[in-house]
């Protein structure tokens, strides 16, 4: 690990300048020295101003179909009158499987807030500080290793990184278990810190579907020294996907499990594919492409 370059004192003032007149033009003019810890504070700080600025109507429809509408409904018009007792009992009824609410992440947000504050942007505010703190420690493992150098290949490479951006705090419970959970694994791969398998075994209380990440890198776990075993994992999953979402649809149905049939309905999926125009379509389609394709160069060792 090469860590972080030394700070020029310039610099700092230069970046300061900007924030104070544009947030997006300090952030711009950070990326092209972003292995200093001014520039990740710089980008954690205007993950912040984001969150903060959001702005959503309250309530799905159908013309406004962005999570975020729900949360605001749900905060102001629910969650905002919950007495202690009824927030303990909501989170007892969650983890037995018996609320409408799936995870414990949001209801504990948004019910503090509520207690100074029936304001949504600072319950937004709230959710892109830990969104933004995960984003910014996973970037900063990400740049400080020996070979990322300030270049238009890395540069693009980091794109790559964080295309989990802080735009995705609309969708705020899974794009941030996202992120603490790439930070989790960051730790236990890269740096070998066991303890963070702790982190790792909390994101199901963020976003209920990590389950399913952390059977994934279980299976990784036990695999991960295997090498061979890997590329027949990597053929078959082509033929599982297409099968997926009939074998997924019948292993929800169990006890338990049946909060994430919403996920795996044709109206959802044709809901959720209908919001998408050409080229967020074209991208997503090259994005499946080069994670396939890196895949295999990795397996090859090119």
């Amino acid at each position: 690990m090469q860590g972080q370059l030394k700070e020029n004192p310039i610099d700092i003032i230069v970046k300061g300048v900007l924030f104070l007149f544009s947030p997006f033009i300090s952030f711009l003019y950070s990326i092209f020295n972003m292995k200093t810890r001014s520039s990740l504070l710089v980008f954690f700080a205007f993950c912040l101003f984001f969150g903060m600025a959001y702005t959503t109507e309250s309530g799905k429809d159908d013309e406004v179909r962005n999570d975020g509408a729900v949360y605001r409904m749900d905060f102001e018009d629910n969650i905002s009158e919950y007495s202690k007792m009824d927030f303990e009992t909501e989170i007892k009824e969650i983890l037995a499987f018996k609320s409408y609410k799936k995870d414990i992440y949001f209801l504990t947000v948004a019910y503090y807030t509520s207690q100074f504050t029936y304001n949504y942007h600072v319950m937004f505010f709230v959710f892109s500080i830990v969104f933004a703190f995960f984003l910014v420690m996973s970037l900063k493992i990400f740049v400080e290793d020996e070979n990322f150098k300030i270049s238009v290949s890395c540069l693009l490479l980091a794109a790559l990184f964080v295309t989990n951006g802080i735009q995705n705090i609309n969708g705020m419970r899974f794009w941030t278990a996202a992120w603490v959970a790439t930070y989790a694994v960051l730790q236990i791969l890269v740096h070998r810190r066991r303890l963070f398998y702790i982190l790792f075994a909390l994101t199901p209380l963020i976003h209920s579907s990590f389950i399913v990440f952390i059977i994934i890198f279980l299976v990784y776990l036990f695999l991960g020294g295997k090498k061979s075993r890997w590329i027949y994992a990597f053929y078959c999953s082509f033929i599982f996907s297409v099968f997926a979402s009939e074998i997924l649809s019948n292993f929800v149905q169990m006890p338990g499990l049946d909060r994430f049939s919403v996920y795996l309905s044709e109206e959802a999926f044709f809901k959720m594919e209908g919001q998408k125009g050409f080229l967020r379509r074209f991208f997503d389609s090259l994005s499946f492409a080069y994670i396939n394709l890196l895949f295999y160069l990795v397996y090859l060792d090119v």
